[in-house]
């Protein structure tokens, strides 16, 4: 199993989850639209971006291809990640009028 913290929540995971997985199996919800079971992962959406922070480094990724790691500390709501999801929305809508 692997120990993370998501949103201030300590949170385990199986070795290999991705960690939209992992986030919704914690009850905390994270919008998609390319996630679904029926199709392969590709992250082609952007909208479930996430901010993980790894050492002194935090950076945006995409959670549905990003596979979870031990001491890792994800946050689904700060307003860089809200932002982000604000501009993929916005580019994915003025794709199609």
């Amino acid at each position: 199993m692997v120990n993370m913290i998501i949103d201030g929540k300590n949170i385990s995971a199986p070795k290999g989850t991705m960690l939209l997985e992992a986030i919704r199996g914690a009850g905390i919800s994270v919008p998609t639209l390319c996630a679904h079971e029926a199709v392969s992962r590709s992250g082609a959406c952007r909208l479930c971006v996430v901010e993980i922070k790894k050492g002194n480094r935090t950076r945006i990724v995409t959670s549905c291809l990003y596979g979870v790691e031990d001491g890792l500390t994800v946050n689904t709501k700060s307003d860089r990640v809200l932002n982000v999801r604000r501009l993929v929305m916005e580019l994915l809508l003025a794709r199609c009028p």
